[in-house]
């Protein structure tokens, strides 16, 4: 077993549980909701949110069979979407004191350091680092008017440009390709529509819807070796699943293939374990409490 193997079933083992102790009492428990994992480059360690109770949202770490650390600890702000830099020294998020109004920060990756990275008009979310760790992608939305945008920055904060600008409607779980290269989004129209997938080029050039069917879609990410697209998607209010399509859409009378479905579960924030052969997403329900859940990568058509 290579050493991916190795920490991704170290972090898988010590089990994210979805109810702990409280601490004031023993005996009572409190709801714990994880979100959004991500793993440093050597897959030792993996960061993620967290809802502990009626509590608001802290980052979280965790190395191998270790005691996991709150890395933010702050009570009066929303700390959410941590995402590792490629060479596992920092760490970028989301921050801010009410949910209408959201800002970048970026910390190293033992919380020290912890700064304002990038404030912009509206909110900012969704931040990730490309592959060759040069650029940071993330999404704006201004909650007044329903628009959104994709913006890509140098990592240092810098140069913030439009890659699609005045999306109407809710555009979010952006990705990137290997080659940093091309961008997967999902995006819809409005609240009462369902999400579809597109793809847009680092540049800004060659925006493609590749979905439009009745399913819904969300945090669509390509598989290893390009050839597909793999999401979380669902009908209406169903249970989620996993599925995919060919990464250049879907056409007329196809439909995208089930990688593996709940009949009890919601799944959210799809992203690669340690060496990409392994899926992993928050999965539970809003009564029991979220925590990590994982499938094989599928083998491509």
């Amino acid at each position: 077993m290579n050493l991916s193997k190795l920490c991704m079933t170290a972090l898988v083992a010590a089990s994210f549980s979805s109810v702990a102790p409280a601490a004031d009492d023993e005996s009572a428990s409190v709801l714990i909701k994880d979100f959004g994992f991500s793993f440093s480059l050597a897959g030792t360690e993996v960061t993620y949110y967290s809802y502990r109770g009626d509590a608001l949202p802290d980052i979280y770490k965790r190395r191998g069979h270790g005691a996991e650390v709150n890395l933010t600890n702050r009570p009066d702000t929303w700390d959410i979407e941590p995402n590792y830099s490629p060479d596992g020294r920092y760490i970028v998020y989301t921050s801010g004191e009410h949910m209408a109004d959201l800002s970048l920060w970026v910390m190293h990756q033992d919380g020290s350091g912890n700064r304002l990275l990038y404030d912009g008009p509206d909110n900012e979310v969704g931040a990730k680092w490309s592959p060759d760790g040069s650029k940071i992608l993330f999404t704006s939305f201004d909650p007044n008017t329903n628009i959104s945008s994709l913006y890509v920055m140098d990592s240092d904060g810098r140069n913030a440009r439009h890659l699609a600008a005045n999306l109407s409607g809710q555009a979010s779980g952006a990705s990137w390709s290997a080659n940093s290269e091309r961008i997967l989004f999902a995006h819809r129209t409005d609240n009462d529509s369902q999400r579809d997938i597109y793809r847009i080029r680092a540049d800004g050039s060659e925006l493609t819807r590749l979905t439009n069917d009745t399913m819904s879609q969300s945090t669509p990410v390509y598989s290893p070796d390009e050839s597909r697209i793999i999401f979380i998607g669902g009908e209406g209010e169903n249970h989620s699943g996993l599925y995919s399509i060919p990464a250049d859409g879907l056409h007329h009378g196809q439909k995208a293939k089930q990688v593996i479905s709940s009949e009890t579960d919601h799944m959210y924030f799809l992203t690669y374990g340690p060496g990409s052969d392994t899926l992993v997403y928050s999965q539970g329900d809003w009564t029991n409490g979220f925590s990590m859940g994982h499938t094989p990568t599928p083998k491509s058509d």
